[in-house]
């Protein structure tokens, strides 16, 4: 085994799930489901009781893919502007060429 590698054992991976579980008995769950019987509901109920303390999150969030859509747009306006400058000089080209 390689210096400073931590294993743990069958024996203090059993007692870590049991303290664990002893303080979720003792000060209460965030969400009363377990997730390892019903994984989507619980990521629900999670999920609202983080929306509800984390409203600035959200608006930020929303405000950010606004500002992505919008940014988007400028850019496809700034490359069509591209694609006409392009366009203009090859006419010009062709047209003096002949």
């Amino acid at each position: 085994m390689p210096k400073g590698v931590y294993v743990r054992t069958e024996e203090h991976k059993r007692n870590i799930s049991e303290g664990r579980k002893r303080y979720y008995d003792e000060h209460g769950r965030v969400v009363e489901i377990d997730q390892r019987e019903d994984y989507a509901s619980y990521q629900r109920e999670y999920q609202k009781i983080y929306r509800q303390t984390h409203k600035e999150y959200y608006k930020a969030y929303a405000k950010k893919r606004w500002m992505e859509k919008k940014n988007k747009k400028i850019l496809e306006k700034i490359d069509m502007t591209k694609l006409n400058d392009i366009q203009n000089a090859w006419n010009l080209f062709v047209a003096r060429r002949n």
